[in-house]
């Protein structure tokens, strides 16, 4: 399912182990918020209610401790990644992905 959130961009929502994943990439173009920033092809936020299984393992391609995690009532957590904390790419990562 795809969604439009309030930061202007389009929100994509499934289902992980019993829990609704909602996820983004901001890009520098097509995005109503702010851009990253330079130097930052794109940020991932990724939000899913505690104990954030998804985002365990998301973050294993990146950096540790490069999320930022931010909580939200009713146990929801949003944690972003920035493109320049990409340690392992991913498997079908190719340079046109």
């Amino acid at each position: 399912m795809l969604i439009c959130g309030y930061l202007n961009a389009h929100w994509w929502t499934f289902d992980y182990g019993g829990a609704t994943i909602r996820f983004v990439v901001v890009g520098q173009t097509k995005n109503g918020s702010s851009p990253p920033s330079p130097g930052i092809d794109w940020l991932l936020r990724v939000e899913e209610p505690e104990p954030c299984t998804f985002v365990e393992q998301v973050q294993r391609h990146f950096a540790p401790g490069s999320g930022v995690r931010r909580r939200f009532s009713a146990g929801r957590v949003r944690i972003q990644f920035a493109s320049i904390a990409l340690t392992q790419p991913f498997v079908d990562q190719t340079d046109g992905t």
